[in-house]
């Protein structure tokens, strides 16, 4: 693993929690009567700005990640030395101190690298406010509710006492000093609304070495599912960095983790280096210098801006950095921010901005600073769009880790994968995102939306699967029963935007517990000539036939016609007989997810109707000492043996006179 290609920057949660609360202001439409120059020539290659990226005083203290060769455990006290060890967990550990020690702890033959440590960030995403069903009701009733089992669940923040989650909630820890309640909140509560009766662990964690001990704080309390929506824009979204491997282990450990793909697909570009006219811009298209923030119609709004932009050196020494430039200023427009070095080593670099916006209009631009300019670029935005995002492996770490299950957003209102969700594949090529979750989901505070609502949803569907049956699922088990179960959306089979499509619970629950079917045709019973007869199909083993479908067949007897074949309970018109007579009836049960049948017959025996003027033997009193019987009209001696049963005829009299 290459441990290098990992910079430990600004962790992002990847939804806004509730609509209702959003902290990030709507976009104005540019009214100001500035028009945006379209051709301007781009300034001199100079780093001079008035709202630049400000460096900390190196007396003040920065918490770093420092990754070890090995387990860092035996190291903690000479770390010490030179800081606060906040956390430390397997080849991670988190200290707090000056920057002037970050080259000598570089130093310490066990040490890989030593990296900054930034805080989270929200980017908003707006809800539609649909809030509907999410499929599972049927599975509460059928008392599949994530009963004995365990979930775990990593964000920035809880408010476990919250009235929605707080009796579900089994266990809390806090590797970090929570951010926001409100985010982590809202995930916990939508795992409890899909499996309701699953008990919740909540660990607070901000930094990797923080959801690397979250993840062995949950395998010590067996743990069977954990989901975190938040995401570390990554160099390059191969799987291959420092949570890779706690991770893996996590699934070694049985456990099903499962994270957010990230909302980046309109805040994330990638591409090489072009600069055919030799200014030392990157050209983004064909002659434009400019990516338009958020586009060339919209100023930029007053808020804090925050941008990332790394490359692999090629050995050569090129360098680049982001500029904010406004074209309104002068004839030339002005560059009033530029990024500063966050990130170095032989192989990579990464330039990281942070900056606060006033209304107006802003281009992004990048500029080569050093050699020869010929690298792959990567580009993220955290706080808003770009106008022309390139949204193709744009997922989110860790969710790019090979034992992750990832989960892009399914936005049911317009019946389609939501626009920012995060496409894959991985820089390796790997198929992500893994699934896709609904989005937009009603909580207390209003309706949650992004792939931070998707990802704890499909957590939720895995806690059912896992509580349906008594026997213990592994994580890959359980990760095929969700791909295999998935509803294909758009392209055929599965691709870079959906995955393998949209959970489906019902279905994915069923596979995992099939069902032997037990119908019951009702009780075999007698009738009459001339009855309407109602069967009765009833399947012993469900609540609820929404997913049943019923097939009734004859087997013997004189043919009927059955009213409702395809019902639970058809009828049929017992026909005329001239004695006792049977009708044999099957009936077939499906079910529709698992195509599981079963079948049972039951048998109604049709006697003649004595009362009626068309029954076989058509005895019909007619007056005092006379019937007629088969359209004779006799007095009683007058009948011979030949025409009729003379003990027959005595035994008609008999009822018609007593």
């Amino acid at each position: 693993m290459d441990l290098s290609r990992w910079l430990l920057l600004s962790l992002v949660l990847l939804a806004v929690g509730v609509a209702t609360v959003s902290n990030a202001p709507a976009l104005a439409q540019d009214d100001s009567g500035i028009e945006r120059p379209e051709d301007a020539e781009m300034p001199p290659n100079t780093t001079t700005a008035t709202e630049t990226s400000v460096r900390t005083a190196t007396t003040e203290t920065r918490t770093y990640t420092v990754v070890g060769t090995g387990p860092i455990g035996d190291n903690v006290s000479t770390l010490a030395q030179y800081g606060a060890v906040k956390t430390h967990s397997g080849h991670l550990a988190e200290i707090e101190m000056r920057p002037r020690h970050r080259q000598n702890v570089s130093r310490l033959p066990w040490v890989e690298s030593v990296t900054r440590v930034r805080e989270p960030v929200s980017p908003a995403v707006a809800g539609s406010g649909n809030a509907s069903s999410l499929g599972v009701e049927r599975l509460h009733q059928r008392g599949i509710t994530g009963a004995d089992v365990r979930v775990g669940i990593i964000d920035a923040g809880f408010d476990p006492t919250a009235a929605n989650i707080s009796d579900a909630v089994a266990g809390t820890r806090r590797f970090s000093e929570p951010m926001s309640t409100e985010h982590g909140t809202a995930v916990a509560e939508i795992v409890s609304q899909t499996a309701p009766d699953a008990s919740l662990y909540l660990a607070t964690a901000i930094t990797p070495t923080n959801v690397s001990a979250s993840l062995e704080y949950f395998a010590a309390r067996d743990v069977d599912v954990v989901v975190m929506s938040a995401a570390y824009p990554s160099l390059n979204d191969d799987g291959e960095h420092i949570l890779a491997q706690p991770i893996a282990d996590a699934r070694s450990d049985g456990i099903l983790y499962v994270n957010s793909a990230g909302n980046f697909r309109l805040q994330h570009w990638e591409g090489s280096f072009v600069d055919t006219d030799g200014d030392g811009y990157h050209e983004f298209t064909p002659g434009d210098e400019r990516q338009c923030i958020p586009s060339c119609t919209i100023f930029a709004q007053p808020g804090r801006f925050r941008a990332v932009l790394d490359w692999e050196r090629e050995g050569d020494g090129s360098e680049y950095q982001i500029g904010l430039y406004d074209p309104s200023v002068g004839d030339q427009g002005e560059i009033f921010a530029t990024s500063v070095p966050a990130f170095e080593t032989a192989d990579d670099n990464r330039q990281f901005m942070a900056t606060q916006l006033s209304q107006r209009p802003v281009d992004l631009v990048i500029k080569n600073t050093a050699g020869p300019g010929n690298d792959e670029l990567e580009l993220y935005l955290y706080d808003t769009q770009m106008e022309d995002p390139v949204g193709r492996s744009s997922i989110g770490a860790p969710a790019d880790v090979a034992a992750a299950t990832s989960v892009a957003a399914y936005d049911r209102a317009n019946q389609q994968t939501a626009a920012y969700s995060s496409l894959g594949p991985t820089d390796n090529g790997r198929l992500a995102p893994t699934v896709t979750g609904y989005t937009n989901i009603g909580v207390s505070g209003g309706t949650f939306a992004g792939t931070s609502a998707s990802a704890p949803y499909v957590a939720g569907v895995a806690a059912l699967i896992e509580g349906a049956t008594a026997e213990d699922r592994s994580p890959r088990q359980l990760n095929s029963v969700l791909v295999e179960t998935a509803d294909d959306i758009g392209d055929p089979g599965e691709d870079v935007t959906s995955g393998a499509g949209v959970i489906n619970a019902s279905a994915a629950v069923a596979a995992s517990t099939p069902r032997q079917l037990a119908v019951d045709a009702g009780v075999n019973r007698t009738v009459t000539s001339g009855e309407t007869v109602a069967l009765n199909g009833t399947e012993l083993t469900r609540s609820t036939e929404e997913e049943l479908r019923y097939s009734w067949e004859q087997l013997s007897g004189p043919s009927v016609s059955l009213t409702n074949s395809t019902a639970a309970t058809p009828s049929f018109v017992a026909p005329s007989v001239n004695s006792e007579t049977s009708l044999k009836f099957r009936v077939t049960v499906r079910d529709v997810t698992t195509d599981v049948t079963s079948t049972d017959t039951v048998t109604m025996s049709v006697t003649p109707d004595r009362t009626s003027p068309n029954g076989s033997i058509a005895d019909y009193r007619t007056g005092e000492g006379t019937v007629e019987i088969q359209g004779l009209r006799k007095g009683i001696d007058d009948f011979t043996s030949g025409e009729i049963d003379i003990a027959l005829l005595r035994q008609i009299i008999t009822e018609f006179t007593s």
